[in-house]
């Protein structure tokens, strides 16, 4: 038996029929008169205008060609196994 708010002896029966879900799971949903949750509105951006910023894609590219090259030095045995050993642990200490 449990108390109600009153005061009174409640049954399990009685405290089970008094709890009823709502559907709202934080304080600041709200209900609608139906009582479902209210449905957001779907907003669409609006079409944009892109912008080439041609910095950066000159680095990008310089950037990537020095990868290439770095990649050609490895499968020409160009550089020593140390080398190799320091950027695999280099690469597995960033991920």
């Amino acid at each position: 038996m449990k108390t109600t708010e009153f005061g009174e002896m409640a049954s399990k029966e009685q405290v089970q029929y008094q709890i009823r879900p709502t559907g709202v799971l934080n304080e600041a949903d709200t209900e609608t008169v139906d009582g479902a949750l209210a449905k957001p509105e779907v907003k669409i951006a609006k079409k944009r205008k892109y912008e080439i910023v041609w910095r950066n894609v000159i680095l990008m590219s310089v950037l990537h060609v020095f990868a290439l090259y770095g990649i050609w030095l490895m499968l020409s045995g160009q550089t020593k196994w140390q080398t190799m050993l320091f950027s695999k642990k280099l690469i597995s200490s960033v991920r």
